[in-house]
């Protein structure tokens, strides 16, 4: 078996704040790297970490909402998500749950956790299970959220993916992740 030496880190002398958001913060970093080069003004994007839900109800449907997404300017179709508020991803999970949706109770796990995009981003995006969930109260989405539910029966998840229907790559990602435990049983 063959190793290979890891690259060294890069060092940071100096960061300064472009912009300071609760949900997004742009921190330019003058960084020094192990050849002697230095980049000045490499941007990085700081945010809490994230939530991406994969519900499967009772009666074996994908939970899914349809929403505004500002950055593309339409209505897409996601898996219900937000942000983790200083507590456990799971806890995160089924908060942001029953306020899109309204739906809750359930086994909850986490299937997985990535970095959205570590080149330049510093957070992480759970993937969280729910399975056997249920309506258990009206959606109560935050004043910035205008959402509507959209529930799809499980089987049609490698439709949807295929259809490209769910064009979050996020999303995406945790779907194929849920698909290949399913089939593998793990």
């Amino acid at each position: 078996m063959s190793f290979v030496k890891d690259p060294e880190d890069w060092v940071t002398e100096s960061s300064e704040y472009v912009l300071k958001e609760k949900w997004l913060s742009v921190r330019r970093d003058r960084v020094l790297l192990p050849s002697g080069h230095t980049i000045d003004g490499y941007v990085v994007l700081e945010s809490p970490p994230w939530v991406t839900i994969v519900a499967i109800t009772q009666e074996d449907e994908l939970v899914l909402i349809r929403q505004y997404r500002h950055g593309l300017g339409r209505v897409d179709l996601e898996l219900p998500g937000g942000f983790v508020d200083d507590e456990d991803p799971v806890v995160a999970a089924r908060r942001e749950l029953l306020e899109e949706t309204g739906y809750g109770d359930g086994e909850w796990r986490v299937l997985q956790t990535v970095a959205p995009n570590p080149a330049i981003m510093n957070n992480w995006n759970y993937w969280v299970l729910g399975e056997g969930v249920r309506r258990v109260s009206a959606p109560l989405p935050d004043e910035g959220e205008d959402l509507a539910l959209d529930l799809r029966p499980s089987a049609s998840i490698k439709e949807l993916l295929a259809s490209g229907e769910i064009v979050h790559a996020l999303h995406v990602g945790a779907l194929l992740r849920y698909l290949s435990e399913r089939s593998t049983g793990h």
